[in-house]
């Protein structure tokens, strides 16, 4: 009796895989943080250069948050893309064909996960909650300028109206 509770335990967590690790097989499975929530502490270089540490209580107005498909310096390591819930695990066939273009995702993260992001845009306001999200699994499909225009420009005037 002990040995197969010992072996269904086993099963369990060879089948949750992923689950545990929090980052989904597919684009399409990941759960970005919602408006309302609070933004996740994390570090990365701001468009000046700059390597920022971003927090509740350290945004001195609204502030963009762009995830795209690709890793970038800013976040080699997806350390941003995890905290945000927008990570997600590439198969094999796809890191090949990216290689075949001539992107390596291991030189480029500087790991041998197989990880990208969804891309995504955050707007998050002074006091650190997220006021705007749009992620899209379909890294085809992009958010228009007009639409990020538009809802930076209502975070705008919530910071003039909050001050």
């Amino acid at each position: 009796m002990q040995f197969s509770r010992h072996w269904i335990a086993l099963i369990l967590v060879l089948l949750a895989g992923n689950t545990i690790a929090g980052i989904p097989d597919n684009a399409k499975d990941v759960r970005p943080l919602s408006v309302g929530s609070p933004a996740p502490t994390f570090t990365a270089r701001t468009t000046d250069g700059a390597v920022r540490t971003f927090s509740a209580g350290n945004y001195p107005k609204s502030t963009v948050i762009l995830f795209y498909h690709y890793t970038l310096l800013s976040d080699s390591k997806l350390e941003a893309a995890k905290a945000f819930h927008i990570a997600y695990h590439v198969d094999d066939g796809t890191v090949a064909k990216m290689r075949d273009y001539g992107t390596d995702l291991e030189v480029t993260s500087g790991t041998k996960q197989h990880e990208l992001p969804v891309p995504s845009v955050f707007i998050i306001d002074r006091s650190g909650t997220i006021r705007y999200v749009y992620s899209n699994a379909d890294y085809t499909v992009r958010l228009g300028a007009d639409a990020l225009w538009a809802a930076a420009a209502r975070r705008r005037l919530s910071d003039r109206t909050d001050a």
